[in-house]
């Protein structure tokens, strides 16, 4: 009697497990962070020190703050959307300019301004002269900017903003200050109201590394915001 072969029986395929897509790393997301807003602080001083420039020139006083009707009649009712020094300064300090471009939109609004404002007239001429003045000045200054500074805050600009700091890395990328009491006579920069020296031109990756010594003969040319007067 021959016994039959048993049939083999399959067993069940399992489904497979889930691949869990690892998301970037802890130290990943901090230095991204850090690079950010190390680069928007950069661009906040040099813009900030622009400003300053700007207001300490008495050739644009006309621009320095905002105008009201009793310097020029009517002007609010023709001007619907005003713009001053002033008030750039105090969007540069609140950080509502990511990109030069943003800024210069607003100087540019200045302009547009004035045009609209004084039209053919023959004695508002100057004061149109002097904000085409004006912004081939803000132009000229930022020229000096360094390129790798103003396309990583464009970049920044394009994907919506800086990256927000997650709750778990807050404390460590930006821990809380140390407050150091100043006695005697000296104090700094910021208590005695001075605006810190920004160099425009010098080079953002220079930025990440601290300089241990600086050459006397590029002395003169590393601070451009400095000494606005």
């Amino acid at each position: 009697m021959t016994r039959k072969p048993q049939e083999s029986v399959s067993q069940p395929e399992l489904p497979k497990a889930p691949k869990v897509e690892s998301g970037p790393k802890s130290s990943e997301l901090k230095a991204k962070v850090e690079a950010e807003q190390h680069a928007l602080r950069r661009m906040r001083m040099c813009l900030r020190d622009v400003c300053n420039r700007i207001l300490y020139d008495k050739r644009f006083s006309a621009f320095h703050y905002p105008v009201s009707d009793e310097d020029a009649p009517n002007y609010r009712s023709i001007i619907q959307n005003p713009m001053d020094m002033a008030t750039l300064l105090q969007r540069v300090d609140s950080g509502q300019y990511i990109t030069c471009s943003a800024f210069l939109q607003d100087i540019d609004l200045i302009v547009t301004n004035a045009k609209v404002y004084n039209g053919d007239d023959y004695n508002g001429a100057r004061i149109v002269s002097r904000a085409y003045e004006l912004r081939d000045s803000v132009h000229g200054m930022l020229s000096q900017m360094d390129p790798a500074l103003v396309a990583y805050c464009d970049k920044i600009a394009a994907q919506g903003g800086p990256m927000q700091v997650p709750d778990d890395l807050s404390g460590s990328i930006f821990p809380n200050p140390v407050v150091q009491l100043v006695t005697g006579t000296r104090a700094s920069a910021r208590l005695r109201n001075v605006q810190p020296e920004v160099n425009l031109g010098q080079s953002y990756e220079a930025l990440k590394r601290p300089r241990k010594t600086v050459d006397a003969s590029h002395a003169g040319r590393l601070w451009f915001c400095a000494n606005a007067i």
